[in-house]
């Protein structure tokens, strides 16, 4: 409560970090419910809850297909006076039961064998990239050099191949690559440096 909007005059913002237990329907907008933070739901107007069902379809769609895959919120929100918290802006990611972050079933799929192999790697982020711009999925650590290790997705464009065959020939890693537009079977993992 030392942070509820005053009758009048500015109000003050918290920042939450959370995964997402349920998003629900309330009487004016929605009910958004942290797993640790249960007791205390943030409300999210409409107009909110549909920018980021729009902006994050990607990774609810895949929150909503995936077993075990965790939705996790950071956003700032603000308290009323009656004491009801209220979210004001959002952002979201999906990750892998391991809290790994993951864009496509087939980056969850290698992320997995990586895990299950107890292979050494650092996950790759987009930050800023577009989608549309090719980003090693992961970098294999205990290969000598190096592995960039991509997925390549059904609908993957023309241009984005030649971006990612530019991307390969000036890199120093090696690179390794799985091709799903064909329908192609996950190829083994690079080996290990002796």
């Amino acid at each position: 409560m030392p942070i509820a909007a005053p009758e009048k005059g500015r109000h003050q913002l918290m920042l939450v970090v959370g995964e997402i237990k349920d998003i629900a329907p309330a009487r004016f907008g929605h009910k958004i419910v942290l797993k640790h933070l249960p007791d205390i739901p943030l409300m999210a107007a409409d107009d909110l809850h549909r920018r980021l069902r729009k902006a994050f379809a990607v990774e609810f769609a895949l929150w909503e297909a995936v077993d075990g895959a965790h939705l996790v919120a950071i956003g700032t929100f603000g308290v009323a006076p009656s004491g009801v918290a209220t979210l004001e802006q959002a952002a979201l990611m999906v990750t892998t039961p391991n809290w790994i972050p993951f864009e496509s079933t087939f980056d969850i799929a290698l992320l997995d064998a990586l895990t299950a192999a107890q292979r050494p790697f650092v996950k790759s982020l987009r930050y800023n990239v577009a989608s549309t711009k090719p980003v090693a999925t992961a970098v294999l650590t205990d290969t000598e050099p190096a592995t960039a290790l991509y997925v390549l997705t059904p609908g993957t464009s023309a241009d984005y191949r030649t971006e990612l065959t530019a991307l390969v020939a000036g890199s120093s890693l090696d690179s390794w690559t799985w091709d799903t537009t064909n329908g192609q079977a996950m190829p083994g993992l690079p080996t290990t440096r002796e």
